[in-house]
């Protein structure tokens, strides 16, 4: 009898564990990647993000979150997006404006003043509005926005800088995109395009002179250990927004959108 026991009871794990299995696989696989690291909140949110969505949709929608660009490189995101190799990331306006130019006032230096500015105007109707358009025209579903930081100046050297002439000369590593280069060339920088990951290197072998990022990020990236300085210039108070591919997100039922 025990051992009659034990096989029954082995044979209904091995049924549990092939059900689980069915059910994982059954469940719609939402891959989310992006570039911060794992310290980071945004990182942190994104796992939020998923224990709340299996909550509420148990056996429905399988999350999976992918940080420090370990699945898609950095800049890389939107267009996997758009090809429907990736169901959700992270994305600025920068991106947007790439192939929507004429939304590139959303990446203006100074255009908001802070969070609260940010928020009333992105969770109003401007910001409806441009959600609108970003699907219509990407293909991509803004589903939130929230609040990267407030970008700095944090330089590899000490320097006296009051003026954009005071940056003069000044490689500054700044994501690729015609908005981040028209942001640099007014603070008074040369920008340089490079992935997050290979700044700290960078900065460390003298290849740029220094970086601009939230304070969080440029800790979390353990930036200040290669710098010397930080100027706030306070230049650019950033919005993030919550990307979800279109193809994905109309698989979803209206109530899996609103869970």
């Amino acid at each position: 009898m025990p051992k009659r026991r034990n096989l029954i009871a082995q044979t209904l794990l091995v049924a549990g564990l092939t059900l689980g299995s069915n059910a994982w696989s059954q469940a719609l696989q939402m891959r989310i990647s992006h570039a911060a690291a794992e310290t980071d909140w945004l990182h942190k949110s994104m796992m939020m993000f998923k224990e709340k969505v299996e909550a509420a949709l148990p056996g429905q929608v399988a999350v999976q979150v992918h940080g420090a660009s370990s699945l898609f490189r950095q800049g890389t995101e939107v267009p996997a997006l758009q090809r429907g190799n990736l169901e959700m990331s992270t994305m600025t306006t920068f991106e947007v404006e790439q192939q929507m130019p004429e939304y590139g006032i959303m990446s203006a230096g100074y255009i908001f003043r802070d969070y609260d500015h940010l928020a009333k105007v992105m969770r109003g109707p401007i910001g409806k509005a441009y959600y609108d358009a970003v699907a219509a025209k990407m293909g991509i579903q803004i589903i939130e926005v929230s609040y990267l930081g407030t970008r700095q100046l944090n330089l590899r050297e000490a320097r006296d800088v009051k003026t954009p002439a005071d940056l003069a000369g000044v490689k500054l590593r700044m994501p690729g995109g015609p908005g981040w280069l028209a942001l640099g060339k007014g603070l008074g920088v040369s920008p340089t395009p490079m992935a997050m990951p290979e700044v700290y290197l960078a900065i460390k072998t003298g290849a740029v002179d220094g970086q601009d990022n939230p304070l969080s990020l440029t800790k979390n990236n353990n930036l200040h250990e290669v710098t010397k300085q930080i100027t706030l210039t306070s230049h650019l108070v950033q919005p993030v927004f919550y990307a979800v591919a279109k193809p994905f997100w109309d698989k979803l039922s209206p109530a899996q959108q609103e869970a």
